[in-house]
């Protein structure tokens, strides 16, 4: 799961104020961040323009009126926050009620929704529901104000969910999961690969997994792993990650027999890497076991 959007630095809530307060009294401020961001990327004209528009912006707002903004931002990052600890938890009708109420709460501008991590969040809510549609629908809705890798792997594993082969196609690539595969670039024999329907949603959710893992959210993670091995279980990329994910939580036994699930299966470097582990973690074992015995001799 993506992390919660902070809007804390002065001149993010200036760009909010901007968008929420001016949009409606004054067509130079009627721009999202997104757009602006976009407008520098462009034409020297175009990024002069938008440097204008940041000079009248800091002259129009002051420190006080963003401090009263950020107390107004505030309850839905709170709601927010609530439906990620009950999303973790496996309270879904929870996480839901509490991530519309993130929503409701939400600053807008020109009639878009601010807090899209709380948008993509409900997205993943119904997503685990089995409401794929509405997911989608959430998904999308968040492109006018965000764009990243975990959006896109979200839209391609809903677009697989309604069996739209081509629309998730758009949104993946093995790129995705090769990123976090900069030390062993074989690894790419062993990705579900993109051929069929159930390749492809194994992939993305072996991605979006490997994003979470990469981000430090070990449950999130092993989540999309299981879901991926559903799909294509006998992958031995898949099953390392979930090696890995288990040897994270301390869970040797797991791990092993994933590792070694992997070691049996890849066509790559991965087998090596998985032989390794299972090699270390056993001979933790045996010294865990010898210092056991220690202690119990008299």
């Amino acid at each position: 799961m993506i992390p919660r959007q902070n809007i804390t630095h002065p001149l993010s809530i200036i760009f909010v104020m901007a968008t929420n307060f001016l949009s409606n009294s004054n067509p130079l401020y009627a721009q999202s961040p997104a757009s602006l961001a976009k407008e520098q990327s462009g034409s020297s004209a175009s990024k002069t323009a938008s440097q204008d528009h940041g000079h009248r912006l800091s002259d129009k707002i002051t420190f006080e009126e963003a401090a009263k903004l950020s107390q107004m931002v505030q309850p839905s990052n709170d709601a927010e926050d609530r439906a990620r600890v009950l999303y973790e938890a496996g309270d879904m009708k929870g996480a839901e009620r509490e991530c519309s109420e993130a929503i409701r709460l939400s600053a807008r501008g020109n009639g878009k929704l601010w807090n899209t991590s709380a948008l993509q969040l409900m997205g993943e809510i119904y997503l685990q529901q089995g409401r794929t549609l509405q997911a989608l629908g959430s998904f999308l809705g968040c492109y006018h104000n965000t764009h990243s890798t975990e959006l896109d792997l979200d839209v391609a594993i809903a677009y697989c969910r309604l069996k739209q082969y081509r629309n998730a196609l758009r949104y993946y690539s093995d790129q995705m999961i090769m990123e976090h595969m900069s030390g062993n670039p074989r690894a790419i024999e062993d990705v579900p690969g993109t051929k069929s329907l159930s390749s492809l949603e194994a992939s993305a959710l072996l991605a979006r997994g490997a994003e979470d893992y990469s981000h430090g959210n070990i449950d999130g993670a092993l989540r999309y792993f299981l879901q991926a091995e559903r799909l294509a279980p006998k992958n031995a990329l898949i099953a390392n990650y979930i090696g890995e994910s288990f040897f994270q939580k301390q869970m040797s036994e797991a791990a092993i027999t994933r590792y070694r699930q992997a070691a049996a299966t890849s066509r790559s470097d991965i087998a090596k890497n998985a032989r390794r582990r299972v090699a270390g973690i056993e001979s933790w074992q045996k010294r865990l076991g010898r210092e056991a015995a220690q202690k119990k001799a008299p």
